[in-house]
């Protein structure tokens, strides 16, 4: 009987060791090798880490330090890094998702971590934590990664793989002009046809040449976006092909204090996917940075695109008094009278000419011709709006301008629910509150004069 005891005592012993050796102890060394990994590498605090260098593929390695609480790239050379890219690469530091441990260095070739994809190391404290990636486990979960402090091997997940496998395009400044709108004081572009520059005017901006203009805001805002957030599709050293580019388009921004904040020159190349248009930075005379051709097409545009094309600068419609519209020799006259509007015998109420005002005030140039100087004659649309601070008057003459406008005809359907089209004509027009003549599009004067049928009708 106190044999069987004892035997049954030594087999509940060995079971329990068992199970330890077996299953506990396995899962607490796993348990404590991912807290190791998490507190060397997947760590929370990434403020303390001041050095990264990531080989990522077959490209050179590079590096970046942090100097007074600045991130710079600093090898192959020096350079902005992008923010985001390097914001997200910390967010997965310190969120980086660690599967379980599948291995020891012993069994790298096994889970096929000798296929790099990258190598990242880290640097904090005068320590460095090295990390290799792999490829994907077989069942596509997630990535095998090598800790060469810990010689263990891993399983993080996909998205954390992906996010730490960044080349050096990915992580620099890929940006021409990397600064807030509101930095920018003025803008200058020298080109072969004419110079254009626009500089900050209290709360708006004011085309200074090729003459004082008004700048619309909405253009500005738009310029300023595409300007700063522009970037490089690719990097490479700048060559005597380059060199030899003769459309070439000079850039400067400077700050609101009159400080150049920025310059270079974009070069026009072709029409090919990858070779539209360089920009060479005046600090980095060495490297070219492609961009794309919708950039120069912007740049290249009319000194008129930027300024406030509106035909009648009248903010408030209630400040108009009267209206007087001539066209093919008939005379159409609308005058303010108390709380409406009299046109000849006929009484509007006062929103009832609304639509027609609205249409009058949506008159705009395709184009103003700041250089040049047509002749105009045979006036056949003439439009004067009273108001309480004086007369501004339209007029548009049979000169078509279409060449200065478009290289090819445009159409617009008829009417809704037809597929004929008529051409749209581009007419020479004055106007009495600026020295210089633009282009009319036909269909605005189309639209006003149509508008009329429904006050001659009632």
């Amino acid at each position: 009987m106190r044999y069987r005891k004892t035997i049954l005592l030594l087999i509940v012993a060995l079971t329990l060791g068992g199970v330890y050796f077996l299953y506990l102890r396995p899962s607490y060394e796993e348990q404590r090798l991912i807290r190791e990994l998490r507190n060397r590498f997947f760590r929370s605090d990434t403020g303390v880490i001041d050095y990264i260098r990531i080989k990522a593929g077959t490209e050179r390695p590079y590096e970046l330090k942090k100097t007074d609480g600045k991130w710079r790239i600093t090898s192959p050379g020096l350079y902005r890094p992008d923010e985001g890219a390097l914001s997200v690469f910390l967010k997965t530091l310190s969120e980086g998702k660690i599967l379980k441990v599948v291995g020891s260095a012993a069994s790298l070739p096994e889970f096929g971590i000798q296929r790099i994809y990258a190598i990242i190391a880290i640097g904090y404290g005068g320590n460095i934590e090295v990390l290799q990636i792999g490829g994907e486990n077989p069942a596509d979960t997630g990535n095998y990664a090598f800790s060469e402090r810990l010689k263990t091997v891993f399983l993080i997940d996909k998205e954390t793989a992906r996010h730490l496998y960044l080349k050096l395009y990915d992580m620099r400044e890929k940006r021409l002009f990397p600064y807030a709108g509101d930095e920018i004081g003025s803008i200058s572009l020298e080109r072969s046809d004419s110079n254009i520059e626009l500089v900050r005017s209290g709360n708006g901006w004011m085309l200074k040449s090729p003459v004082m203009f008004r700048a619309d805001p909405g253009e500005m805002k738009a310029l300023i976006e595409v300007l700063t957030t522009q970037k490089a599709e690719a990097f490479f050293p700048w060559s005597p092909e380059l060199e030899g580019l003769k459309r070439i388009i000079r850039i400067e921004l400077r700050d609101r204090a009159g400080g150049v904040l920025s310059s270079g020159e974009l070069r026009y190349w072709g029409t090919a996917a990858d070779r539209q248009t360089v920009f060479r930075r005046d600090d980095r005379p060495g490297e070219a940075m492609r961009v794309s051709r919708s950039f120069w097409l912007l740049l290249s545009s009319h000194a008129s695109r930027f300024v406030d094309g509106r035909v009648f600068l009248i903010d408030d419609r209630d400040s108009i008094r009267g209206v007087k519209i001539e066209y093919e020799g008939k005379v159409y006259r609308f005058d303010r009278a108390g709380d409406g509007w009299e046109y000849g015998k006929r009484r509007f109420g006062l929103h009832e000419l609304n639509p027609l005002l609205d249409a009058i005030l949506r008159l705009s140039y395709e184009k103003i011709f700041f250089e040049k100087d047509f002749r105009f004659h045979n006036p056949f649309f003439s439009l004067t709006v009273y108001t309480e601070s004086g007369d501004q008057r339209l007029m548009v003459g049979r000169v078509d301008v279409e060449r200065e406008v478009t290289s090819s005809f445009m159409f617009v359907p008829e009417g809704p629910g037809t597929l004929r089209k008529r051409r749209v004509r581009f007419w020479l027009a004055e106007n009495s509150r600026m020295p210089y003549k633009g282009v009319i599009n036909s269909e605005q004067i189309r639209g006003i004069v149509e508008g009329l049928r429904y006050y001659e009708d009632r």
